[in-house]
């Protein structure tokens, strides 16, 4: 520090380059738009906001300068500022956490099923869900096979004498599952699930399997909130066909398990923003002009660049219309 000025003044913090697919804000100055920016009043803090469907790496850049004289004083070096943006909201359901049940791993059968309602107010609001997550105190006591995790909107707050509901479901998971280990087990969906946040969402969880090599239950964590039959559940040894297509009665309960949802806020991209960056700007074009003229099938073809109102399989001029009808539309435009 070569000390100048005299008196030494107060750093000033300067930002140089812009993220790429966010905003920055001086909480003295408002969003700032054009660099080199300083900050208001020799602030040295930023305020980094994304748009709902950018997810990944974004970064930007600043330096200080202490008003003196290079090289021992003046403007430092530029530093990158690295973000990672993690767009999915994560919504855990545990009011209870010293229950536990073998639903919905009653594994001594070999066939087993439940499904449980949730309210709104206990998932928060519009999402789409892409994975779920329960929270197992024992495991299985055998491989689940067909494993399946079904979701549907109901209007239903709770059961009263019925049967299940063989109808109107959307798988959004069914594989082989081993018995794995304790803790919260995540299940990514194969196909995500748009809930709307207003209706009350029925989860129906079952497995399949054709013999029982274990007379133990696994055990997940599970809360009763108090206010009805929020789930109903039965198991068989392979003499009621598939647990995917019952409709009986099978019994109640009050309690729930316990889940954790992961999901992305329901958002839809801007036409032509091909890169996924919040903007339509030039590395929209650089990836339109990777894929020029290829077809679906080709490994040169991106389906995120058939962006024409067709959606044609083929990235031509049609596409290159979207993308120019949207040239330098961002998420944060008036």
């Amino acid at each position: 520090d070569d000390q100048m000025p005299n008196p030494p003044g107060q750093l000033e913090y300067v930002i140089v380059r812009l993220p790429g697919a966010g905003t920055l804000a001086d909480p003295n100055g408002g969003v700032i738009t054009t660099v080199p920016y300083t900050l208001v009043n020799n602030g040295n803090t930023v305020l980094y906001t994304g748009c709902p469907y950018f997810d990944g790496e974004d970064n930007f850049g600043f330096r200080a300068d202490d008003g003196g004289t290079a090289p021992q004083g003046g403007a430092s070096n530029t530093a990158t500022v690295t973000v990672n943006v993690d767009n999915h909201i994560y919504t855990t359901y545990e009011p209870q956490t010293n229950w536990i049940a073998d639903y919905p791993f009653h594994s001594s059968a070999h066939d087993a099923r439940i499904q449980s309602i949730y309210h709104p107010d206990e998932l928060g609001g519009p999402q789409t869900i892409q994975a779920l997550s329960l929270n197992v105190n024992q495991v299985p006591g055998q491989t689940l096979n067909e494993w399946t995790i079904r979701l549907q909107h109901t209007n239903w707050t709770d059961y009263g004498a019925g049967d299940f509901l063989a109808s109107g479901w959307t798988t959004v998971y069914q594989g082989t599952e081993p018995a794995g280990s304790t803790g919260w087990r995540t299940f990514t969906f194969q196909t995500p699930f748009v809930y709307n946040g207003i209706q009350n969402l029925l989860i129906d969880f079952s497995f399949d399997n054709t013999y029982s090599t274990s007379t133990s239950n696994g055990m997940c964590f599970v809360s009763d909130p108090g206010d009805g039959t929020r789930s109903y559940m039965d198991y068989a040894n392979s003499d009621n066909g598939d647990p995917l297509n019952w409709d009986w009665a099978g019994w109640l309960a009050g309690y729930l398990p316990n889940i954790k949802l992961i999901s992305t806020v329901t958002a839809e991209a801007i036409p032509g923003d091909v890169s996924r960056n919040c903007r339509v700007d030039l590395p929209d074009v650089g990836l339109l002009a990777a894929a020029w003229l290829s077809e679906a099938g080709q490994p040169e073809y991106r389906e995120e660049c058939d962006i024409s109102p067709s959606a044609d399989g083929v990235i031509d001029l049609l596409d290159f219309a979207v993308l120019a009808e949207n040239w330098l539309a961002s998420y944060w435009s008036d």
